[in-house]
């Protein structure tokens, strides 16, 4: 049937305004969530021309990429390895968080792994949101977990293809191959043409998916293979860079001569080859002509990208990504790889370019990989992740907020961190060891300065962006290629580390950590440790019902008309019979006068609510109940944070005497609980139910009372004291300082402490001439020698060794032990005052002795327990007790 040339117009005029509709509604929508195109290049390094890294480096494209939008320059990996890189990126999280240190299958990221078994992954996050995902080559560390993108280009296997022969690196005898079977490395022309290489077929896919149109927006994602060894591409691309023209890094030898034990460790890397052996054979320059070559293959792939996306008709709505998973060091600090916390192992590319963003915009400032998740998702207009540990750049970018004191952490292996800072690389070690390299005289990272007396202030800054947890291994993540791995993960395998990756090592303050991470299973396996902690539960269920408590339900007002301060009287002081109003008090040692102790004050409140907030963030960690850490929280925030509630941090009115004083010294004895409150912090930290606003408020607050402490006169006064008073005094400024992250002055208080405390209080004989003077000489010989064990602890943690100091006289802390063993094991008679029940103090001393074998591994105190049939009877003495006890 033939249809009148009107009906034909109108379906004409009707189809096109059906296709304008379409075509209005899918720019509407792509204005709105714009496409994504994430190329991911391995192995890439700094050295391609736009990072200014080798000035003959031919990247074009790269240099195209960067001229349409923003490149950090300063821009670093999360761990210089791909497998833990690439999972970071993809959830969102630091391998501190999750304990994926190294490789690890697709499929097992979530598994097994509290951390990251809900976590959405960054193509899937995008997919919630209406985006069709595909991707293809390496993405992950092998590809993607099935299901996780829409369509799937996979990834061809290995890094191929492979000459019949390798070129040269396994012509010199290397011992890798007797250890591991085979190399990982080699380098030379191969094969004859692009088209044979995965990458090649990679970026097929991609264009062949660019030309399509889709009803909603895609985010599609492009895994390069090269730059990652073999260094095999084309000659082409070799003859891009004659071997007469390739300059090598300057050798400096020596250079490793500074840094710590640790770091050589690290650097053994037996599949690779070292500097030395490059420059021996000649071979230094062809590894880097090979590298540049590569770089230009994997450029001109990205070329054929970007001029796929220009033809079709995506260009003006789609945000480019573009990013390495760490950086890779040709030479440098001794050998050819990645695996090390050095700049070149660390510093990568990364560049955004989107319709809105500057265009040619360089960013010299610190960035993180971690950035990239969040960044994505606000220049697509989605909702932030809450998960996400990064934050976004597009403010940076935009010019909206300034990237001024911007930091990046890298991680290599359980708690070895880098911070690098705009001018500083600083390198923590899980043994303490450290390095600090100036970038604005040092830029190769050549002069370690870290025990340089000048830059121990800088330090100190630069740790408090240390990560505070530091997960256990993930089960399925390992590197077997790396001797140091091995052994690490091997060392520091737990039952734990499946239900609890948040374990901590070198910050928890004042807990074992191996013991607060394994005593859930203790408490599984051990029935008197069950029975403890049926005990310690009904205990907090009674704690959740009692009401918040505060400074401000106290009767009395203080000196200062501000209820806020805190307040008490000197419990050993007493109204004066003789006198019609009893002022001023008198004294009477170690006999409580029982109105300092009826709640008109705050020291009871106090001792009530600090303990309960020990307790309940207690509970919550072993049990991950939610609700006792919730009401731990309420209550730090009522007693510290709410401005309506909150306790100033000063003691001036503490301990004061009716008729004499205001306040004393001996009133900052009363806070010795603040570890409690540290504690209480870490463990709710570590179980993710701190909020990051009480988190910072009490940081604030406790920085103020540390300042009031070290300041003040009274404060001052105390920590002069020749007693228990002064080295309670050292234990609260310690500990607080190391919660802080001032570990160099927490160091430094101390190293005094062998003079101000051990020389003072502790004679050749290991008695304690000022606390045996005292009413009640036991309980004040064993809380002085408690304060002293703590502050060893400390020490010991901090490398100051109080433990086996001795003072002039020969006294010192293992000499007051043994003064006092005798009493409290052999039934030696106590010939010294002690009001109150003596037995019940001879007990506390006994668990002293138990704790302390724990804590600083006496193996002869540790035998007390069992030889005495003397069980704990607390679950807090199980964190400090001896193996099996």
């Amino acid at each position: 049937m033939k249809l009148p040339h009107v009906v034909w117009a109108a379906m004409l005029v009707a189809c096109c305004c059906a296709c304008a509709a379409k075509k209005d509604a899918v720019s509407a929508r792509s204005k709105e969530h714009p496409n994504v195109l994430f190329i991911a290049v391995d192995d890439l390094n700094t050295l391609s021309g736009v990072l200014g890294g080798y000035a003959d480096a031919k990247t074009p494209n790269l240099d195209r990429l960067a001229a349409r939008g923003v490149t950090f320059s300063n821009a670093h990996c999360q761990a210089p390895l791909c497998g833990p890189s690439r999972a970071s990126i993809m959830t969102g999280l630091r391998p501190s968080t999750t304990g994926i240190y190294g490789m690890i299958p697709d499929e097992k990221i979530r598994s097994e792994n509290p951390a990251t078994k809900e976590i959405l992954f960054l193509p899937e996050y995008f997919s919630t949101h209406g985006y069709r995902t595909m991707g293809i080559g390496k993405l992950f560390h092998t590809h993607a977990p099935k299901g996780v993108l829409d369509e799937s280009g996979g990834r061809e296997k290995g890094f191929g293809p492979l000459p019949p022969e390798r070129f040269v690196w396994d012509g010199f005898g290397t011992s890798d191959r007797k250890r591991y079977g085979r190399t990982s490395t080699d380098w030379g022309p191969f094969p004859a043409a692009d088209s044979l290489m995965p990458d090649h077929r990679s970026v097929d896919w991609v264009i062949d998916r660019l030309e399509r149109d889709y009803d909603s927006p895609f985010f599609m994602a492009l895994g390069l293979l090269r730059v990652h060894v073999p260094l095999y591409v084309p000659q082409k691309w070799f003859d891009l860079y004659p071997l007469e023209d390739i300059s090598t890094p300057v050798y400096h030898e020596g250079d490793l001569n500074d840094v710590p034990p640790v770091a050589m460790k690290i650097n053994d890397l037996p599949m690779m080859p070292t500097t030395e052996w490059a420059i021996r054979s000649g071979e230094w320059p062809k590894i880097i002509q090979a590298y540049l070559a590569c770089i230009s293959f994997v450029d001109n792939e990205i070329g054929r990208v970007l001029d796929a996306l220009d033809r079709s008709g995506h260009a003006d709505d789609t945000v480019i990504v573009l990013w390495s998973d760490h950086g890779y060091r040709l030479g440098e600090k001794g050998t050819f790889a990645k695996h090390a916390l050095w700049e070149p192992a660390t510093r990568v590319p990364m560049m955004f370019a989107a319709p809105d963003l500057p265009r040619g915009k360089v960013i010299d400032d610190p960035a993180e990989l971690l950035s990239v998740y969040p960044t994505l998702l606000e220049l697509c207009g989605l909702p932030q992740y809450s998960k996400n540990e990064g934050e976004s750049l597009v403010p940076v970018m935009k010019g909206e907020r300034s990237s001024a004191h911007a930091v990046a952490i890298t991680t290599h292996g359980m708690n070895n961190h880098a911070v690098r800072t705009e001018r500083f690389r600083y390198i923590r070690y899980e043994d303490g060891a450290e390095e600090l390299y100036d970038h604005t005289t040092d830029p190769d990272e050549l002069i370690n300065l870290a025990g340089q007396p000048q830059y121990a202030g800088e330090i100190e800054k630069i740790k408090a962006y240390l990560p505070r947890t530091n997960a256990l291994w993930d089960a399925n993540s390992s590197y077997t290629f790396q001797p140091y791995f091995v052994e690490q993960k091997a060392r520091t395998s737990s039952p734990e580390r499946n239900s609890n990756p948040m374990q901590v090592s070198g910050q928890l303050t004042n807990y074992d950590l191996a013991k607060i991470t394994s005593l859930r299973e203790q408490i599984r396996n051990n029935r008197l440790h069950q029975e403890l902690y049926r005990r310690t539960i009904r205990d907090a269920d009674k704690l959740m019902k009692a009401p918040l408590s505060s400074v401000m339900q106290k009767t009395v007002m203080p000196p200062s008309g501000d209820m806020h301060d805190y307040i008490s009287l000197a419990p050993y002081w007493w109204p004066d019979p003789n006198k019609p109003d009893g002022l001023p008090w008198i004294r009477k040692d170690g006999e409580v006068n029982p109105l300092t102790k009826d709640g008109n004050t705050d020291n009871q409140a106090k001792s009530r609510t600090w303990r309960t907030i020990g307790k309940l963030a207690l509970v919550a960690w072993l049990s991950g109940d939610e609700k006792y850490g919730k009401r731990a929280v309420e209550q730090i925030n009522t007693w510290f944070l709410d401005p309506d509630t909150k306790m100033n941090p000063n003691l001036n009115f503490g301990q004061g005497i009716p008729g004499r004083n205001d306040g004393r010294c001996f009133g900052i004895i009363e806070t010795t609980a603040i570890q409690d409150i540290v504690d209480a912090l870490e463990l709710l930290e570590l179980g993710k139910m701190l909020p990051e606003r009480t988190k910072k408020g009490m940081h604030t607050w406790l920085n103020d009372f540390v300042g009031w402490l070290q300041t003040s006169k009274l404060g001052v006064e105390e920590g002069t004291r020749p007693n228990n008073h002064a080295t309670w005094y050292d234990v609260q400024v310690v500990c607080l300082l190391r919660y802080l992250g001032r570990e160099e002055e927490a160091r430094e208080v101390l190293k005094s402490g062998k003079s101000r405390l051990i020389d003072v209080q502790i004679e050749a004989d290991g008695s304690q001439p000022h606390e045996l003077a005292r009413t009640k000489s036991i309980s004040y010989s064993t809380m002085n020698l408690r304060g002293m064990t703590r502050l060893a602890w400390h020490g010991r943690h901090l490398g100051v060794d109080l433990w086996n100091y001795q003072n002039p006289a020969g006294g010192s802390i293992r000499a007051a032990y043994d003064y006092l063993k005798p009493y409290a094991f052999d039934g030696k008679k106590w010939e010294y005052q002690q009001l109150g029940d003596k037995e019940h103090h001879l007990k506390s001393l006994r668990n002293l002795f138990y704790r302390t074998g724990g804590m600083m591994n006496v193996e002869a105190y540790c035998r007390l327990r069992a030889e005495n049939e003397d069980p704990p009877d607390k679950l807090e003495d199980v964190l400090f007790a001896c193996p099996d006890a």
